[in-house]
C-alpha cells in the first residue's frame, strides 16, 4: 500500500471510529465544560484512541510518522536544489546532508506506548487531537507529559491571530 493511501486510510479509519453513533467509546468524567478543541465536541480523540486495538494504534502512528519523514525529506530537497545547481559538473553529491530524516524511523511502537499512556495518565487531557499530541512528542525538542498537560491547561487556544 502506497504512503498516501495508508494516509487517507488512517484518516478515514478515524473519521468511522469516531461517528457519534459509535458507543463503545468509554466516557469518562469532565472537570470542564466545552473543549478546547472545536473538532472534539462530539467524542474525544483521546477517548477514540483507547477504544482502539494496539495494532491499529501502532498503524495509525507509523503512517504519521511515515508522513512526516516524507515531509521532511521533501522539505529537505527543496532547500538542498539551489545547493546542487551550485555543484561544480563532476563533483561528487554530498550525502547527510539531511540527516534528520530517519531520527523517527521504526519508532511507531514507542510513540503509540507514549500517546497511550499520556491519554492514560491525563483522562481531563483526551480532548488534545491525536495529532497535536504526536506533534509535541515528536518535535525536534519533543515535550514532556508534563509540558504538554500544563501547556494546553494553562494556555489558551487561539484559532486565528485576530484571538490574541
Amino acid at each position: 500500500m502506497k504512503i498516501v493511501e495508508k494516509l487517507v486510510f488512517a484518516l478515514l479509519l478515524l473519521t468511522v471510529v469516531s461517528n457519534p453513533m459509535n458507543t463503545s467509546a468509554q466516557a469518562v468524567p469532565r472537570k470542564r465544560v466545552g473543549t478546547r478543541f472545536p473538532a472534539s465536541r462530539v467524542n474525544f480523540q483521546g477517548d477514540i484512541w483507547l477504544t482502539w486495538l494496539n495494532p491499529i494504534r501502532v498503524w495509525f502512528v507509523e503512517s504519521a510518522l511515515i508522513g512526516y519523514e516524507v515531509g521532511y525529506g521533501d522539505g529537505c530537497a527543496d532547500a538542498m536544489a539551489p545547493m546542487e545547481r551550485m555543484r561544480p559538473h563532476g563533483r561528487q553529491k554530498e550525502n547527510g546532508l539531511c540527516p534528520n530524516r530517519l531520527r523517527l524511523h521504526h519508532k511507531a511502537v514507542e510513540y503509540t506506548i507514549q500517546v497511550n499512556d499520556f491519554y492514560t495518565k491525563y483522562p481531563e487531557d483526551r480532548d488534545i487531537p491525536i495529532a497535536f499530541l504526536l506533534a509535541d512528542l515528536i518535535a525536534a525538542k519533543p515535550k514532556t507529559f508534563e509540558e504538554i498537560h500544563r501547556f494546553y491547561i494553562h494556555e489558551p487556544i487561539h484559532w486565528f491571530p485576530s484571538q490574541k
